[in-house]
């Protein structure tokens, strides 16, 4: 039901969408759910809560088989984050305090009744949280006061203490997950930064292009970062998209669209080679991995079939390839699903942006922003 490497969202509008991020193929794995916050248990099941946090979904990725455990007592209204510890007990935070629940038991404690800035801000919230191997939680919290920005927290439930890790360089933190190697990266307003957690010092991993309202953030087995994005400003197509991001280059990718997605979490595991770099002439064409075969646009490309001509709806418009999608003129490799004249970019460098403001688009499915006007759909 789902490999290593895969990327699961929630999205309140179909339930746990499974993306392959090699290809872009999505598959719902569980509908009828409407799961906020996601994590993967020790035993590598999906852990879904509902809106409201009242009932806890196990979701079996070998079998897509789903249980619901409810939970009467929880105190979790407004849900912003859930992880699951070594010991497979639930931790969440609401806005403003840390919860563990323990669903073998049954039992819901409250760790933290007020997660505040150890600096002494007012006006916060409590937006994202992650567990270290060591045992510490990080909580991201950001303030509603624009010149304070926001914060990232280190919490000792033990000594119900926090400390102060970083400030600057993270606006509006919306969430933080950890690394391979223990540090840690925050999804902030247009860009993504990694963290020190014990010096505090940062770096910009990607900000910019594609980011436009990080939200919730997963990193895979072999490093790549993952996040959706909620449409705060009425800037994403749809109402919301799931990102890549490469952390070695910063480049990013749009894997969907979804209309309402919320939680993210990744298939533990390394995935498997993509397409375009396994040794297979995976689309019978006698051409083999990029740059020969051209329908690889990349190493990284998930199919050696051209985007016109994949089966794959790239551009999450319900359209499919060559003759149904209006953005395919054709399906050669240079032909693409998703137009240029609603892509969001600035693809002829002339700073004019897509249909109407770009005057050589016709339509929003016009495929390109270069040369004179010509006929919608012509390249």
């Amino acid at each position: 039901m789902a490999d290593p490497g895969d990327v699961l969202v929630a999205d309140l509008q179909s339930g746990v969408v499974r993306i392959e991020p090699t290809s872009n193929r999505r598959t719902v794995l569980a509908g009828g759910i409407r799961p906020v916050g996601l994590a993967i248990a020790p035993d590598g099941a999906l852990i879904g809560v509902t809106v409201g946090g009242e009932l806890v979904h196990r979701i079996d990725l070998t079998t897509g088989a789903v249980s619901t455990t409810p939970v009467p007592e929880i105190i979790v209204q407004n849900l912003e984050d859930v992880v699951i510890g070594p010991d497979g007990v639930f931790y969440a935070v609401d806005g403003e305090s840390l919860f563990r629940f323990d669903p073998t038991t049954g039992q819901v404690s409250v760790l933290f009744d007020r997660i505040d800035c150890v600096t002494g801000c007012t006006n916060t919230e409590v937006t994202g949280l992650e567990l270290t191997g060591s045992g510490e939680f990080f909580a991201t919290v950001r303030t509603t006061i624009n010149s304070q920005g926001g914060f990232l927290l280190g919490l000792d439930v033990a000594t119900h203490t926090a400390r102060f890790v970083a400030r600057v360089g993270i606006p509006m933190p919306n969430d933080v997950v950890k690394e391979s190697d223990g540090t840690l990266i925050v999804a902030a307003r247009e860009r993504v930064v990694r963290v020190d957690p014990a010096t505090g010092d940062q770096a910009i991993v990607s900000e910019g292009g594609k980011l436009l309202a990080p939200y919730k953030i997963a990193v895979s087995g072999d490093g790549k970062i993952y996040l959706t994005e909620l449409d705060s400003a009425g800037l994403i197509v749809g109402g919301s998209q799931v990102v890549e991001i490469d952390p070695a280059t910063g480049v990013q990718r749009i894997l969907a669209r979804p209309v309402s997605v919320r939680g993210i979490a990744v298939v533990p595991g390394v995935p498997a080679p993509a397409d375009c770099r396994d040794g297979i002439d995976n689309d019978g064409d006698r051409r083999v991995d990029f740059a020969r075969d051209e329908g690889c646009s990349s190493p990284s490309d998930g199919t050696e079939q051209t985007l016109c001509a994949d089966g794959i709806d790239n551009d999450g418009d319900g359209l499919v390839d060559f003759g149904a999608d209006p953005g395919c003129a054709s399906v050669a490799p240079d032909a693409q699903e998703h137009p240029q004249c609603s892509d969001r970019y600035d693809n002829d460098g002339d700073g004019l942006y897509d249909h109407p403001e770009d005057p050589e688009c016709l339509a929003p499915h016009d495929n390109t922003e270069h040369s004179a006007p010509r006929s919608p759909g012509g390249r």
